[in-house]
């Protein structure tokens, strides 16, 4: 749903910049573009990386709490978050495994 929300913000600054480019220097405008764009990524990147942050640290509380995360899974090395969902079913798994053992 935000990349929908960031989608129709950015068409709209650019439907501006567009109205704007008719009192203004085009080049003045197309300036304006590239850093409005360059804006609403790095505002993305860090929603993401707050994002990532609170799942690290939802990792490591579960590690406090026993459980044995790996810190690399092969084959997902470039995926972040399939890695880490990887590991916590491998995890949950060997944990309802020791629980059916204990009864």
């Amino acid at each position: 749903m935000g990349i929908y929300r960031d989608l129709i913000v950015l068409s709209a600054g650019y439907c501006a910049l567009l109205a704007a480019s008719l009192a203004v220097s085009p080049w003045i405008c197309i300036i304006m573009g590239c850093c409005f764009t360059a804006g609403m990524m790095l505002r993305r990147r860090s929603r993401h990386r707050r994002k990532m942050d609170e799942i690290s640290k939802r990792l490591t509380n579960l590690r406090s709490e026993g459980l044995v995360i790996e810190d690399k899974v092969r084959g997902a090395q470039d995926d972040v978050f399939y890695r880490m969902i990887i590991t916590l079913l491998g995890d949950l798994e060997r944990s309802l495994f020791k629980l059916v053992e204990k009864n």
